[in-house]
């Protein structure tokens, strides 16, 4: 699916419902775009997806966003016994962006994992993160979240993971990575772990760093002028998430964040 704000000054809310019946298998792709419009636009899409028993869905969705457009998704998923679900998002662009899909794990041994990218520069604001309810026994989740951030730009990271009582020998795991590439570059990771059962396994972890002097200066030593060593270096950071993307989109995120990097 493409979605794309043609115009400046409205708001698009189109609706997406997925049901993967019992044994089936889905990959869904959606991509988000505009062109440059002088007034500001939102976008507020709405996302419901149905993983039946056994069933094997993938969600990727790779947004490109202008930085006149505001865009706050919702996006809500419920997931059978041995479910599995696979979210792959890439968020670039807009002006403020929200997106905090919930997962409930009902049945018996069901998974997702929520595998997400993001580039924030001038003074933009990007909220992303999930909130996963673990149901059935033995369900699993996994949240992974990879932000760069230029200039004044603020990332921030809030992820929920609760196992709720009878949902024994569960297993939950959050990462947040952020690679800060200017001064007043910010990034805010707010993690939440809850559980009502004690047979269970929940971790987290973060961490936020910055391009080292002396990987910039190796690069420049062997050609690379600056902008080309970090949109290197940046590139390196996303690609444990960038390789799950199918290769033709990978490649398109790789070029727009090469120029987001250039400033253009």
């Amino acid at each position: 699916a493409f979605i794309l704000i043609n115009r400046g000054k409205i708001s698009q809310f189109e609706h997406n419902i997925i049901i993967a019946e019992e044994g089936s298998k889905v990959h869904f792709i959606e991509g988000c775009s505009a062109p440059v419009f002088s007034k500001v636009s939102i976008h507020s899409g709405m996302e419901e997806v149905y993983v039946g028993k056994n069933a094997n869905v993938q969600i990727t969705t790779l947004q490109n966003w202008t930085r006149n457009v505001k865009n706050y998704p919702t996006k809500r998923y419920l997931v059978e016994e041995r479910g599995r679900l696979r979210l792959l998002l890439a968020m670039l662009g807009s002006k403020h962006t929200v997106l905090y899909p919930t997962t409930i794990l009902k049945g018996k041994n069901a998974s997702v994992e929520c595998l997400g990218i993001s580039f924030v520069d001038g003074k933009r604001a990007v909220e992303t993160g999930a909130s996963v309810v673990h149901l059935g026994k033995g369900t699993r989740s996994k949240l992974v979240s990879r932000s760069v951030v230029k200039d004044e730009g603020i990332s921030k990271f809030k992820g929920k993971i609760k196992v709720v009582k009878g949902a024994k020998d569960s297993v939950g795991f959050m990462k947040c990575d952020s690679l800060l590439l200017s001064k007043k570059a910010k990034s805010e990771t707010i993690p939440q772990l809850y559980t009502e059962e004690e047979s269970v396994e929940l971790n987290h972890e973060a961490r936020t760093g910055r391009i080292g002097e002396e990987e910039l200066f190796y690069l420049r030593s062997r050609g690379f002028e600056e902008d080309e060593a970090i949109s290197l270096l940046v590139n390196g950071f996303f690609e444990p998430i960038m390789r799950n993307i199918p290769f033709e989109y990978a490649i398109e995120i790789r070029k727009l964040i090469e120029l987001s990097i250039k400033g253009l």
